[in-house]
């Protein structure tokens, strides 16, 4: 059965007695994405053997390429790094690199190609499809291909691919927003699509108030 969560929404979850720990939370979870993805571990937010990532790639791309996966150390697909971990839940984040030059049609299907192979390498693990997270005024207005307009659109396609799938969509990106619906000032590193660490920070926290499995 699907699930989707909202950023908008909001989550009074307490530690009660038997809770599992957030941080045990972390450690059974794999994030799965791109340079957005690898700043988990730059900010020693989370380990880095949790995050299968790697800068400038796409859902495409990632079917393919190899990554240096640890803690083994093995030039790898993210594919053949999830079939070998066989970790409790995957969060997949990606999509930036995706929107500026794949239409709607071949956005989808490429994710729809990458998600196949992850379930297939681990068909236990709980998958999450993270929204693709919001760039900043400027830098839509800098790059029209990539507006938060846009990717706000191929977001709810995202939506529906994870709900046909029977996987969890988690809607994140409204915790970085500022009311005009572009990347809030105070969580942009300085170009306007990356984040700093406090964005990360906001993230996690939105993470364990909507925990998934």
């Amino acid at each position: 059965m699907h699930k989707t969560v909202s950023g908008s929404e909001s989550s009074d979850k307490i530690e009660e007695s038997g809770y599992q720990s957030f941080e045990k939370y972390i450690y059974d979870t794999v994030f799965i994405g791109d340079s957005r993805t690898n700043a988990l571990a730059v900010y020693e937010l989370v380990p880095v053997k949790n995050v299968l990532a790697k800068d400038g790639e796409n859902h495409r791309s990632a079917r393919t390429e190899k990554i240096i996966a640890a803690p083994s150390g093995k030039a790898v697909t993210i594919a053949q790094a999830v079939a070998e971990m066989k970790p409790v839940r995957m969060m997949v984040s990606f999509g930036i690199n995706g929107v500026s030059f794949m239409d709607e049609e071949s956005f989808i299907e490429e994710y729809a190609l990458f998600l196949d192979e992850l379930h297939q390498a681990s068909p236990d693990s709980i998958i999450i499809v993270q929204s693709i997270l919001p760039v900043s005024k400027s830098y839509e207005t800098q790059k029209p291909t990539l507006s938060n307009q846009k990717i706000d659109r191929y977001n709810k396609l995202l939506k529906q691919l994870a709900e046909q799938k029977g996987f969890a969509f988690l809607d994140s990106s409204a915790v970085l927003k500022d009311k005009n619906n572009a990347l809030d000032q105070k969580y942009d590193r300085g170009d306007g699509l990356h984040y700093n660490k406090a964005a990360y920070e906001t993230l996690l926290q939105f993470y364990n108030k909507n925990r998934i499995g």
